[in-house]
């Protein structure tokens, strides 16, 4: 069985994978492969941190601007051209922001409600091919 780099796995599917994988994060989900919500909906405002994949087994990573409920950021996400086939919710609120590293660049996107510079945690993805 051909192991995917980076991927996000879901409830049974996971259990025999996990052990293979070097690092793993558990995460509520947004939305299945089968597009099902899988969060309540709920009157909850916050800063979110989104993680989808594509049809590729591409990674996506999201940091809304603004407040939303996680029921309209899966809405949000199910009907956009990103083609995601799965979706699950970081840990997010006020003091969420993005840094990126690529191609020898850094590039920061301050989040107006936080005075430091830099974000406290950092996710790294890398696209590529899949691995056995």
């Amino acid at each position: 069985t051909r192991l995917a780099v980076a991927a996000l796995l879901d409830g049974g599917e996971a259990e025999p994978l996990v052990p293979r994988y070097r690092s793993v994060v558990q995460s509520m989900m947004l939305f299945d492969p089968s597009r099902q919500v899988r969060v309540r909906a709920s009157d909850k405002l916050a800063r979110r941190v989104l993680l989808g994949q594509d049809r590729e087994g591409r990674l996506v990573l999201a940091v809304t601007e603004g407040l939303y409920r996680l029921a309209d950021c899966a809405a949000l996400l199910t009907e956009s051209t990103l083609e995601l086939e799965s979706a699950l919710v970081l840990d997010g609120g006020s003091e969420a922001q993005v840094s990126l590293r690529a191609n020898g660049r850094v590039e920061h996107f301050p989040n107006d409600m936080v005075t430091e510079p830099t974000p406290p945690a950092v996710l790294a993805v890398w696209p590529g091919p899949r691995s056995p």
